[in-house]
């Protein structure tokens, strides 16, 4: 069974967020050595582990010169050290660039590398603004990433094959990061790893990587078939199993839970990932179901009634 080599162009890298997994598998290459470490890469590498094991090496680029600032001089830096290295197998950029300036020479970059067989995943803008050019999410040499919700497998659909034009899935869903801890990741930046994880899985390696595109086209769904366009807010179909999941919430004694209020339509996720995690274990295990966060769907725990739905769902599963 081939491992593969990844390489993560991102932020700057807080590995105590990282999975065990990860640890001993990444090479960190930072460019600015940026003091306050930003765990968005983490999650986008804690990502990929969820969906795939198969990946003996990643080479995190730090390209971001503050929290939130990417800098053009450091992706030419880092995409000209992976043409030097020439021994990775897939790129991932949770990360977009405006810069006119730096277009001509990314793009070229980003060509010579696919040129020399790697797989490139980036993910375009969660909040496009019309007039600004996101690149390299453009460029017809890699796959595209853009926004949307799934709830069936394959979590993609093909919005435009030609310039490999991908819906993700961008939903939020639970990361297991360091020290066991979870954290919901969502947007584009989840949905680019989450792909690449499938890809490895399921994809026939016996065949070249130039039929990825086709084989994601024969494989995939379409989006009216796959998204789902509305959170129910009357999903409760079992009052008494509503009026259960109510009282074991109530017994939490969260002080921003307003128990009066928890009607059907109630948003879990506003609580934030520690306490909706706490939340969801204490409910299963009063509840007496074997399950954890990181396996639900977000449409499993959306809202109160969502939740009451996806109990029901396990309850008659365990009968």
């Amino acid at each position: 069974m081939k491992n593969y080599k990844v390489a993560v162009i991102d932020t700057s890298i807080n590995t105590n967020w990282l999975v065990d997994i990860a640890k001993d598998k990444i090479e960190i290459i930072d460019y600015f050595e940026y003091k306050e470490k930003n765990v968005h890469c983490s999650l986008v590498i804690n990502t990929i582990f969820k969906y795939t094991d198969k990946v003996d090496k990643i080479y995190a680029y730090n390209v971001f010169n503050s929290e939130t600032q990417g800098s053009g001089i450091a992706v030419i830096s880092a995409l000209e050290d992976i043409i030097e290295k020439n021994d990775i197998d897939f790129l991932v950029m949770s990360m977009t660039l405006t810069n006119v300036e730096r277009y001509d020479r990314i793009k070229n970059l980003c060509e010579k590398i696919e040129s020399l067989g790697v797989v490139i995943l980036v993910a375009d803008s969660n909040r496009p603004q019309e007039g600004i050019c996101y690149y390299p999410f453009s460029f017809n040499c890699v796959f595209g990433i853009s926004s949307a919700s799934f709830f069936k497998e394959p979590y993609y659909s093909i919005k435009n094959i030609q310039k490999k034009h991908i819906s993700g899935d961008a939903t939020p869903e639970f990361i297991l990061c360091g020290n066991n801890k979870y954290v919901l990741f969502g947007g584009t930046s989840k949905a680019a790893p989450k792909l690449l994880g499938i890809i490895i899985e399921l994809y026939p390696f016996d065949s070249q990587k130039e039929g990825i595109a086709d084989w994601l086209k024969n494989n995939t769904l379409t989006e009216e078939e796959n998204c789902i366009n509305i959170f129910t807010e009357d999903a409760v179909t079992d009052n008494d199993i509503y009026c259960k999941l109510c009282s074991l919430i109530k017994h939490l004694s969260f002080d921003f839970i307003n128990s009066e209020n928890l009607s059907a339509s109630y948003r879990l996720d506003r609580l934030g990932s520690d306490n909706l995690v706490v939340l969801l274990n204490s409910v299963f295990e009063g509840l007496g179901l074997e399950e954890k966060p990181e396996n639900l769907k977000y449409t499993d725990f959306f809202t109160m009634g969502n939740l009451c739905d996806y109990i029901e769902r396990r309850l008659t599963h365990y009968e």
